[in-house]
């Protein structure tokens, strides 16, 4: 039954943007109102739909998933319905230009890739990448409509079986910014023509209009799911008594978030820094180890009590130290993240995010974190006062800066 909804609001849409409008301004003006209702109840129908679908979604991976996948149209509730519209919109227009395949295809930020493609039999399913030389790459590079009725055999992504003979792809495009193309493809030789081309790109506006309001909402849930997690973070570290158990849950949640391999947290004392707590990768950096402050990554973050993003510690065959020079270089890490825990003045120790994945965080990530961090802060800070007043001055938390 929602199938059948889906195919007859796509319909109306579709009516509405091929019927020509009345040169009479005021029915030209009801004409356009009413196709915008129309699109809106759409939306908003597929968004409740996709809502009733994620019983078997965690709120955590959804986070997860669209933090570490921007422009991911498998993330959240809205995601979910785009989805849903973009492939009735496939089946729509490969019935309609009796074509062999028709792709859908994104540009993200690591590269461009096959979203979902569907042929007479099959369902592909991406995110598969676009080589260059692709029939879709002629597309991207242009930024313009490709139409070819006599190509070299080609293959769309998948698809090695299957030689495309003619191709007919529009940009997809969003004001300036170019997002993506819709393409379709036929084992035949002139198979498309310039009403085909105009079909196309028909399509490919109502496509980019369902983004619109799909991306809009899925932004809205993902800060809603964000807060819920913030609000679980806080609420288990105040049953948090010592440093080891805060560090623990605190590590435990921001893995439900973000994906990283490595996670530790190095407090100041006696002018050094020390590792008090790691999880993940183990490269002898453990608990107890001592480091200097002007030597590597974790020192500099505490020194200059600021935070700081590398996207690729390694440089060539150097590798940045992260806590000292000729520490041991086999961990394999790329990205860095680390913060500092302190006051406006001084701080007295850092959380360091670490990935063995290039440009694994981005500035998204890194304000997430931050936001993570202040309650970490705050409990490490009540841990703190709290052995200083059952009279534990030998707290190994009662560092430089903190609590004396």
């Amino acid at each position: 039954m929602t199938a059948w909804i889906y195919l007859g609001l796509l319909v109306l849409v579709g009516i509405g943007f091929f019927i020509p409008v009345s040169k009479d301004i005021w029915l030209g003006f009801m004409g356009k109102g009413f196709l915008f209702i129309v699109v809106m109840i759409a939306g908003y129908f597929l968004y409740v739909n996709a809502r009733n679908r994620l019983n078997g979604r965690t709120d955590t991976q959804q986070v997860k998933q669209a933090l570490e996948g921007d422009d991911s149209i498998q993330a959240l509730g809205f995601g979910d319905a785009f989805e849903g519209v973009t492939l009735d919109l496939l089946k729509i227009i490969r019935s309609t230009l009796v074509g062999t395949v028709v792709g859908f295809y994104l540009i993200k930020n690591n590269g461009s890739f096959l979203e979902i493609g569907e042929t007479e039999n099959r369902l592909i399913r991406g995110p598969l990448p676009v080589q260059t030389g692709d029939l879709a790459d002629m597309v991207l590079q242009t930024g313009r409509t490709v139409l070819e009725g006599n190509v070299n055999p080609a293959h769309f992504p998948a698809l090695p079986d299957m030689a495309i003979r003619s191709f007919v792809g529009v940009p997809l495009y969003r004001g300036e910014r170019l997002l993506g193309v819709l393409a379709m493809g036929s084992d035949a030789v002139e198979s498309f023509g310039r009403s085909h081309q105009d079909f196309l790109q028909r399509c490919g506006d109502i496509l980019i209009q369902m983004m619109s309001v799909c991306h809009a909402g899925l932004n809205e849930e993902m800060k809603n799911r964000f807060h819920q997690i913030l609000d679980e973070l806080e609420s288990n570290l105040m049953e948090a008594e010592t440093v080891e158990e805060a560090a623990v849950l605190f590590s435990g949640i921001l893995k439900r978030v973000i994906s990283f391999d490595r996670f530790s947290l190095s407090l100041i004392k006696e002018g050094k820094g020390w590792v008090q707590f790691s999880d993940g990768i183990s490269d002898g950096m453990g608990l107890g180890v001592p480091f200097p402050l002007d030597e590597g990554l974790n020192g500099w973050v505490m020194k200059r009590n600021q935070p700081l993003l590398i996207e690729n510690i390694v440089e060539g065959n150097f590798i940045r130290p992260r806590y000292y020079q000729n520490e041991n270089q086999s961990h394999g890490i790329h990205t860095f993240m680390g913060f500092p825990l302190g006051s406006e003045e001084k701080a007295w120790g850092c959380v360091s995010i670490e990935s063995r994945n290039p440009n694994q965080f981005g500035k998204r990530q890194k304000e997430l974190v931050e936001r993570f961090v202040i309650p970490f802060q705050l409990t490490l800070e009540r841990i703190a006062l709290v052995n200083q007043i059952k009279g534990t001055g030998k707290s190994p938390v009662i560092v430089d800066g903190l609590m004396k």
